[in-house]
């Protein structure tokens, strides 16, 4: 599995840590609360000019880490790459959306431990691949699409 650096942020103030990918969902609800359309830029978090979103210190600790690249297993399996543009629309739901709550953040841990064994089970037999992929993945990504 491919590995990515993203910075780490840790409050010297009140001592609060997040990284990148949290920093970015934050920022994802925020812009949400205001009525921006997703995917513009918010100056929320953490990083070079910004304060913590706890204590709003500006006193902040930045560090490097090496974090892993995660796929969607089934969505890859049923339609063959994970740079298919269908996988990249539930990947960016997942980091957008689901990873802003703890909720999102439990469901997302019990599919990455579920679904590799599904996958495999779908890169085995087309015709079951395809049946998931027309029933169930297809109308997910489509209303996703539309959010």
């Amino acid at each position: 599995m491919a590995k990515r650096i993203i910075n780490a942020y840790k409050c010297r103030r009140c001592g609060f840590q997040t990284d990148d990918d949290q920093r970015r969902a934050y920022a994802q609800q925020a812009i949400g609360a205001m009525g921006v359309p997703m995917g513009k830029k918010c100056r929320i978090g953490f990083g070079p000019g910004y304060s913590c979103v706890k204590c709003r210190s500006d006193d902040v600790e930045v560090t490097k880490v090496e974090v892993k690249n995660s796929a969607c297993f089934i969505a890859t399996a049923c339609y063959g790459s994970p740079e298919c543009p269908e996988v990249r629309i539930l990947r960016q739901f997942r980091d957008d959306a689901m990873m802003c709550s703890s909720l999102g953040r439990t469901l997302v841990a019990v599919y990455y431990r579920l679904s590799p064994p599904i996958a495999q089970l779908l890169n085995r037999h087309t015709r079951l691949r395809i049946l998931v992929r027309e029933c169930i993945v297809n109308p997910i990504v489509k209303r996703i699409g539309r959010l």
